[in-house]
C-alpha cells in the first residue's frame, strides 16, 4: 500500500471511529480504487457498509469477501463476514468464518490487543450461530467461558450463556446440520469435505448425504 493509499485508510478509519460513516466510505472506495488489492481497505468498506444505518449487507459482504481473497490471514475480515452471514442466516458460512478468525488469532491473544478483540468477537458470534442456528448449547457455551476467561464481565458472552443454558434447559434438541467431525483430529468438517482443513487427512465418504 503506497503512501497515498496509507494516508486514505488513515482518515477513513479516523472517521469510522467517530460513526461519520459517509465520509468514512467515500475515502475506503478511494483507497481501495487506487489499490485494489489492499485486503485492509475492502476489510474497513466492509465494516463501514455494515455499521452504517441501512446495514447494506449485500456490499459490505462483498468488500469482505474480497478482503479475505486478498489476505486469507485477515481476521477481522473473516470475523465481519461471519457477522453478516449469521445475520442473513447462512449459518453453516457463518460458522466457518468465526472459525477462521478463531484460528488466525487464538495463538497471540496474550500479546496483541486486537487479535484478543477479534478473538473474543469471533467466540461470542461462533456461541450465537450455535445457539441459534443448530440448537448446539454445550458447544455454545463453550465458547461463552472461553470469552468469560478473557473477560469475565463480557455483556454478549453473559448473554450468550443465559439463553443457551435457558434453551437447553427446556429440551430443545441438539441438531447438527451439515457439521461432521474429522475421525483423525476432531475438527470441524463442512459440506462434506474431502479432506480435512486442519490434519490434511484424506476422508472416507462415510456419512450420507444432508437432507435438507
Amino acid at each position: 500500500m503506497d503512501s497515498e493509499c496509507i494516508g486514505l485508510y488513515e482518515e477513513g478509519i479516523k472517521y469510522l471511529e467517530k460513526r461519520e460513516f459517509e465520509k468514512a466510505i467515500k475515502l475506503f472506495k478511494q483507497c481501495v480504487e487506487k489499490c485494489p488489492d489492499n485486503s485492509h481497505g475492502w476489510c474497513a468498506l466492509g465494516v463501514t457498509l455494515l455499521r452504517r444505518a441501512d446495514q447494506d449487507w449485500d456490499n459490505a459482504l462483498f468488500a469482505l469477501e474480497i478482503a479475505v481473497e486478498k489476505d486469507p490471514a485477515n481476521f477481522y475480515a473473516w470475523v465481519s463476514r461471519g457477522e453478516i452471514l449469521g445475520r442473513k442466516g447462512a449459518y453453516l458460512a457463518a460458522l466457518y468464518s468465526f472459525e477462521k478468525g478463531i484460528a488466525l488469532t487464538e495463538e497471540i491473544v496474550d500479546n496483541d490487543v486486537a487479535a484478543r478483540k477479534m478473538y473474543i468477537e469471533a467466540q461470542n458470534g461462533k456461541a450465537w450461530v450455535l445457539i441459534d442456528g443448530f440448537n448446539e448449547f454445550d458447544k455454545a457455551l463453550e465458547c461463552c467461558e472461553e470469552v468469560l476467561r478473557l473477560d469475565e464481565n463480557n455483556p454478549l458472552a453473559i448473554q450468550n450463556k443465559e439463553v443457551a443454558l435457558r434453551r437447553k434447559a427446556l429440551g430443545h434438541p441438539n441438531l447438527v446440520r451439515g457439521i461432521l467431525e474429522c475421525p483423525f483430529c476432531k475438527a470441524t468438517l463442512y459440506e462434506m469435505s474431502n479432506y480435512c482443513p486442519n490434519c490434511g487427512n484424506k476422508l472416507a465418504r462415510q456419512f450420507p448425504p444432508r437432507m435438507e
